[in-house]
Formats: C-alpha cells, sequence, structure tokens
C-alpha cells in the first residue's frame, strides 16, 4: 500500500491540512494530536475562509493518514466512541 503523505499549511488567518496539493480538513485547524495512524483534531469556522473545499463540518475530526479517510463534524462524545472503536490508546485534552 503506498503511504498517504499528509501535512499542515498555514497563512495570516488559518492552519489546514493537505494530501497531494488537495486540502482534506479545510479551515480552520485549531488543535490536533498525531498519533501512528491517525490524525485526530479540532476545527472551527474562520472568519477568514481560504478555500472552497470548506465541508462546514466544523468541531472534532479523526484522519486515517493511512489512506485519508476523514471522520469530520464529531462532537467530543462522538469522537471519544469512534476513539474506542478503532482502539486508539490516545488522549484528547482540548
Amino acid at each position: 500500500m503506498a503511504k498517504v503523505e499528509i501535512y499542515a499549511e498555514t497563512n495570516k488567518y488559518n492552519s489546514y491540512i493537505v494530501k497531494d496539493s488537495n486540502i482534506i480538513v479545510g479551515s480552520n485547524v485549531t488543535s490536533y494530536k498525531v498519533s501512528d495512524s491517525y490524525i485526530i483534531g479540532y476545527r472551527e469556522k474562520t472568519d477568514w475562509k481560504d478555500s472552497f473545499t470548506d465541508s462546514g463540518n466544523y468541531g472534532y475530526f479523526i484522519l486515517n493518514k493511512k489512506n485519508a479517510a476523514l471522520i469530520e463534524g464529531l462532537n467530543k462524545d462522538d469522537l471519544n466512541n469512534e476513539i474506542n472503536e478503532i482502539n486508539l490508546n490516545i488522549k484528547i485534552d482540548f
């Protein structure tokens, strides 16, 4: 399986996550933690929208680093349920 290259980009107002020059998680990523296979983060609405790829699904997200699958728009309870479902041992304190 090919490795998915994912990285963060920022501009003057926002931060987002990009793969192969395509925005995967739109503005504005304000917090995140990285594990071996996942990026878990929080995304909030911004006054300085910088892309047309905005899904409008703000809140917590889980991004699979291996295949770039994204679950977004989660509240804290849903996030914890998803983390338990994938047996991820990570503490989210944001």
